[in-house]
C-alpha cells in the first residue's frame, strides 16, 4: 500500500477514486489501529509498573522481617 492506494481483501484501490464514506471508514480503521497500539503500549507500562511495585513490596517486607519485634 502506498500513500495513494490501499489494499483490502487482496484487492488494491486508489484512495482518491473511493467515495467519501469509504475514505471516512478507512480513516476510522486507521485511527482504531493506532488506538490499539497505544492501548497495548499502555498495558505493557502498567504491567511493568505492577511488577516493579510487587518487587518493592517484597524488598520492604523482607526488611521488616529482618527487624527485631
Amino acid at each position: 500500500m502506498s500513500e495513494t492506494t490501499i489494499t483490502f481483501k487482496d484487492k488494491e484501490y486508489e484512495i482518491e477514486s473511493l467515495s467519501d464514506k469509504a475514505k471516512y471508514i478507512i480513516k476510522q480503521i486507521q485511527d482504531l489501529n493506532q488506538q490499539a497500539m497505544q492501548y497495548r503500549a499502555k498495558t505493557d507500562q502498567v504491567e511493568v509498573a505492577g511488577k516493579a511495585f510487587a518487587e518493592m513490596l517484597t524488598l520492604e517486607l523482607e526488611t521488616e522481617t529482618d527487624e527485631p519485634v
